[in-house]
């Protein structure tokens, strides 16, 4: 009798466990379906930087045979070149004249087809989930980064496009183009939150400050405007002769800006202070330029003439290396720095019409790092770090 007892208790734990376990499955199941996209892809990025760390910490294991012989100068070269080829390669986007749109990966593109008009311009999303490309066929397109599909089309200009740029909440998307148009997207919506047409001529560059309180945009008339979010424009600098403006870069503080223009130094103008400088012995025709995350260095790489990889110390305003691409009969079309400030990615486009290259450069160490080049003769307008 006491073992029955005994047996039926047993079996009414492991009756009570079951159904424990199986609340607590059904509870997991329900906090998994309400995970959102953006939770899981952060997850899918804990898992790649953990597949990173891994790869890392194998690489110094190795190491420990080496340490030993750490003043033997051609072992620790081996061990850095060791490391520097465990290191995932980086993801860039391109846009193309062939009306497409590329995302390179282990020197492969996987092709984005959509626009019917030469791509001038593209941006990333800063929770890296989707694109932002800008067309001469007068639309701006949203794209997945994980599917490669489009997402959205937005129309509303009425002749060509040259610049997008997205909000740091990834909730808008500004996009300038010819007859001085300006217009901000809502990109929940897909409609058209704002339009204005504020220059003199095409607008080649606009820019939303870190903080999203404000719109930068400049272009053709060789003016800067800056813009509520409202599009009501406020006062920035005063109208210089700069020429025609390509490039304009905003600090991660929104404290400075910099820019590049025709037969012109790059400049930097303090928003606050309103002081505007030039770097030392930086003219150069349409210089294509980007800040570092930490706002202590700039990186300028000029349309035409030496195509010299150049990086600006901004605290003591002089140049802290010269890097030559080598290349001729080409001008530099986009520009940008990695998220760690320690590579730079570049696109070339080919003058005589043999296409164009992609070039990604180490810039603690001054060496090219991966090298893209387009299967056609399609030239490349706007690259970006992903």
């Amino acid at each position: 009798v006491a073992q029955k007892v005994e047996l039926t208790t047993v079996l009414d734990i492991i009756s009570k466990r079951k159904e424990e376990v199986l609340e607590l499955s059904l509870s997991i199941i329900s906090e998994v379906e309400k995970m959102t996209a953006h939770q899981l892809n952060q997850l899918e990025k804990l898992r790649q930087k953990a597949a990173e760390l891994e790869t890392i910490e194998r690489v110094k294991e190795e190491s420990d045979d080496v340490r030993p012989s750490l003043e033997n100068l051609e072992a620790i070269n081996q061990l850095v070149e060791k490391l520097n080829t465990q290191r995932p390669k980086p993801v860039v986007v391109s846009a193309n004249s062939d009306n497409n749109i590329r995302i390179w990966k282990n020197g492969q593109a996987k092709i984005l087809e959509g626009h019917t008009q030469e791509v001038t311009s593209v941006a990333v999303s800063h929770g890296k989930e989707f694109i932002v490309s800008g067309s001469l066929d007068k639309t701006v397109r949203v794209w997945s980064i994980s599917t490669r599909k489009q997402i959205q089309v937005l129309e509303g200009h009425t002749q060509r496009i040259w610049c997008v740029d997205i909000s740091k909440e990834d909730k808008f998307v500004v996009s300038g183009g010819d007859g001085g148009t300006i217009i901000v997207w809502n990109l929940a919506s897909g409609e058209k939150n704002l339009v204005t047409e504020g220059h003199r001529g095409s607008v080649k560059c606009v820019v939303f400050s870190k903080k999203d309180e404000f719109i930068l945009s400049a272009g053709r008339d060789g003016t800067i405007k800056k813009w509520s979010l409202a599009l009501e424009q406020q006062n920035l600098m005063p109208n210089g002769n700069y020429g025609e403006i390509l490039s304009l870069a905003i600090s991660s503080k929104d404290e400075f800006i910099a820019f590049g223009s025709k037969n012109n130094p790059i400049w930097v103008y303090n928003i606050g202070s309103r002081n505007l400088t030039s770097l030392k012995n930086s003219h150069c025709e349409f210089s294509s330029l980007a800040i570092s995350k930490n706002d202590k260095f700039l990186v300028s790489l000029s349309f035409t003439g030496s195509q010299n990889l150049i990086v600006w110390d901004l605290t003591q305003n002089k140049t802290t290396q010269d890097i030559s691409i080598r290349c001729s009969q080409i001008i530099a079309s986009s520009i940008d720095l990695s998220i760690d400030n320690k590579q730079v990615v570049f696109g070339l486009c080919d003058v005589s019409g043999n296409g164009s290259n992609i070039g990604i450069y180490d810039l603690e160490t001054g060496k090219q790092v991966e090298a893209l080049k387009n299967n056609n003769k399609a030239q490349t307008w706007s690259v970006k770090f992903i």
